[in-house]
């Protein structure tokens, strides 16, 4: 009988050859490319990797599956992470993408101690989004007054000025929603200090100027329709 020609085996990449694929692939928006060649890194035997690609391996296998949108995955690998390399410089990050992960999954308290997690390991680099989704995550648990206290954190956190502006407008929406007219319209002050376009201005102006007739201060609220 003739023998049956076997496949030789698939070569396996080397490691570090790996890794630099799927970083390229990872910063260029090719997640699910990245987080098939990170796993084949991960799924090498311990001792044909060296240990510094590993951990790399492991961060970016969560954080493409974060980006990918598959969240559940990002979590698993976002924990072994913090889990096996508690002391690694990008741990306090690997807590904020696994935030960002339990956000995209609905677990808003997971969510938070995450993000608390990141603002004591990371203090004072992106506060200011840290407290936001704080602020979300507990706007979604139906707590309406510590999402407004997170959300005045993130806005006294530095940021930039156009999504400070945003921030500040939905920080004044939910004031105005608490029925705390006086906070609503200090930040609508905030942001006529800074604005510039006269346009923009105009309908801050306009919805400060609701606020204060709402607050029952008729000649303020006047005095800014006119303007």
């Amino acid at each position: 009988p003739i023998p049956t020609p076997t496949t030789p085996p698939t070569p396996t990449v080397a490691p570090f050859v790996a890794i630099a694929e799927a970083n390229a692939a990872l910063q260029n928006g090719d997640y699910e490319r990245a987080v098939k060649v990170y796993r084949s890194v991960l799924d090498q035997p311990v001792l044909a990797v060296d240990p510094a690609l590993r951990t790399s391996a492991a961060f970016g296998l969560g954080a493409a599956a974060k980006r990918e949108g598959k969240f559940q995955e990002a979590v698993a690998a976002l924990t072994d992470f913090i889990n096996n390399y508690p002391n690694d410089p990008r741990t306090a990050q690997a807590y904020f993408l696994r935030g960002d992960s339990y956000l995209g999954l609905s677990l808003w308290e997971n969510a938070i101690t995450d993000f608390k997690a990141y603002l004591l390991k990371r203090p004072g680099v992106i506060d200011s989004y840290a407290h936001e989704r704080i602020g979300d995550a507990y706007l979604n648990l139906g707590l309406p007054t510590k999402a407004l206290e997170s959300y005045d954190l993130a806005v006294q956190s530095s940021r930039g000025l156009v999504p400070l502006l945003i921030l500040r407008e939905r920080l004044a929406a939910g004031y105005l929603n608490a029925g705390d007219l006086n906070k609503a319209i200090a930040q609508y002050d905030a942001i006529l200090e800074v604005a510039q376009n006269d346009g923009y201005r105009a309908i801050i102006a306009l919805n400060a100027a609701d606020a204060l007739a709402r607050a029952g201060n008729s000649a303020a609220a006047a005095a800014r329709y006119q303007n």
